[in-house]
């Protein structure tokens, strides 16, 4: 887990509407927050199969890698066992390209380092106050989650 997440939703709030993304960048925007909103409901749901379908291997867990479906469904159940989620909300989903997101909130923690980083979306859903991020990147057949943190 990330210490200063409580810095990134105060961060959140303080902020107004982001401006209207550029002409073309409407459609992936509300395609990664449908996406987003598919693996924050399934986080709520504790439905690690559907999560595994999200999160394709290789996948990384706040920079640890699961190079593998079975390593990614035991990250998932045994994340969603140590965090229970009961009586968890989603409040909102905010999307933004990757240079947004350290204009807004500055660069990522050293351990994300190694990730393709530049060209990725990030969703973030608020999920009963805290921020949980997901990364995505385009894909022939639409946007794939490869990292998640919080």
């Amino acid at each position: 887990m990330i210490a200063p997440v409580s810095v990134l939703l105060v961060a959140l709030a303080a902020h107004a509407p982001s401006a209207p993304p550029p002409a073309g960048a409407a459609q992936p925007v509300a395609d990664v927050a449908d996406a987003t909103a598919r693996f924050a409901r399934a986080m709520l749901a504790h439905d690690v199969d559907g999560l595994v379908a999200l999160t394709p291997a290789p996948f990384s867990f706040d920079g640890t890698s699961a190079k593998s479906v079975a390593e990614v469904r035991e990250h998932w159940a045994s994340l969603l066992d140590r965090h229970p989620l009961t009586g968890v909300r989603l409040y909102g989903i905010e999307v933004l390209p990757f240079a947004g997101m350290v204009q807004r909130y500055g660069p990522p923690p050293a351990r994300l380092a190694n990730l393709p980083l530049r060209q990725a979306m990030v969703g973030i859903a608020n999920l009963g106050g805290h921020a949980t991020l997901v990364l995505w990147r385009k894909r022939a057949r639409g946007w794939q989650a490869f990292a998640v943190s919080d």
